[in-house]
């Protein structure tokens, strides 16, 4: 499937791996349209988000007097631990129209995967998917990376921003990506603000990821 415009290639994951789940878990799809169709109604409303979230725990808490079928509580239960898990937990629930495009994806994805053969459709762990921050700084360290063709011993030229003699560490910042390091050997030598050249020593070249960095020099 390829990611839309509409959503972040974080938002789209957790569009995907409720789809999944909704498919997996033989969530009844109209009992989830339902959800998506209370938070469309409520969704100007200041506290939309919150009081979806508090609707889905009063269902699921409800099931059984309002069950269609002996499964209605099961797919509600279901459904209220899905958008817990994948996006009240993840800090959406103050971002209701992000939501309502999440969710209205996964409600598309559903269709799309109840073609799968079930012992084929994995379930994503919701902890496996990376923040929205997490997102963006390996989008900005993967461009670092190749714009200066880094790897293992590399210089690189960072800014000082902050350093805590407690615990000798030091926080660099280049091209908006920030590096707390501790620098027990050479803290004295750092400069409390300003240029410095930092050698790369530890890096995750095939997720194209710097894991640590640590002072070589002030820069001239």
């Amino acid at each position: 499937m390829q990611v839309t415009n509409d959503l972040t290639p974080t938002q789209w994951q957790i569009a995907d791996a409720i789809a999944r789940k909704i498919v997996i878990e033989r969530v009844d799809i109209n009992e989830f349209k339902k959800a998506i169709a209370y938070l469309l109604a409520y969704k100007d409303r200041e506290d939309a988000g919150k009081k979806f979230f508090d609707y889905l725990e009063k269902l699921a808490a409800n099931g059984d007097s309002i069950s269609h079928s002996n499964r209605t509580k099961d797919y509600l239960e279901s459904i209220e631990n899905i958008c817990k898990d994948y996006l009240e937990d993840k800090g959406y629930s103050e971002k209701v129209p992000i939501m309502l495009k999440i969710l209205g994806w996964s409600a598309r994805l559903v269709k799309y995967y109840e073609g799968f053969p079930k012992d084929k459709l994995k379930a994503v762990n919701a902890k496996d998917i990376p923040s929205e921050a997490k997102q963006e700084r390996q989008e900005k360290m993967k461009r670092l990376i190749e714009s200066k063709n880094l790897k293992i011993g590399s210089e690189l030229r960072v800014n000082v921003l902050k350093k805590t003699k407690k615990k000798s560490q030091v926080a660099y910042e280049v091209d908006g990506i920030l590096f707390k390091e501790g620098e027990h050997k050479k803290f004295k030598n750092i400069p409390e603000t300003g240029s410095v050249i930092v050698i790369i020593n530890d890096m995750n070249a095939e997720e194209e990821i710097i894991n640590h960095i640590k002072f070589d020099r002030v820069a001239d």
